[in-house]
């Protein structure tokens, strides 16, 4: 794989992690899935006849600008969070002194 496309694809990782307001711990959990993510679908692309490079760049361009997908991610990431919170609330029923 020639050089400039690693880089490619590690820039744009990068400037997601920029925006990921997360420990190094939960990041790394997000980019490796991101990760996992481009390379599943630039495999798609070129499956469907595009070459490595174009291959990449459509799956990078098809995720959108880094720092709104960092946005974005941030925000599923803690609405996740929230929902598991409250899930947990709701199994445990009320807590002392709450009927």
């Amino acid at each position: 794989m020639p050089e400039h496309e690693v880089d490619r694809g590690e820039a744009f990782l990068g400037r997601v992690a920029d925006g990921l307001p997360f420990d190094e711990a939960e990041k790394l959990d997000i980019l490796r899935e991101l990760a996992s993510h481009i390379a599943d679908s630039t495999a798609r692309f070129e499956s469907e006849g595009l070459t490595v490079d174009e291959a990449e760049r459509t799956a990078l361009e098809r995720l959108g600008p880094p720092d709104r997908l960092a946005i974005e991610l941030t925000h599923a990431r803690r609405g996740v969070r929230r929902a598991w919170v409250s899930s947990m609330a709701r199994r445990s029923g009320p807590g002392p002194g709450r009927q």
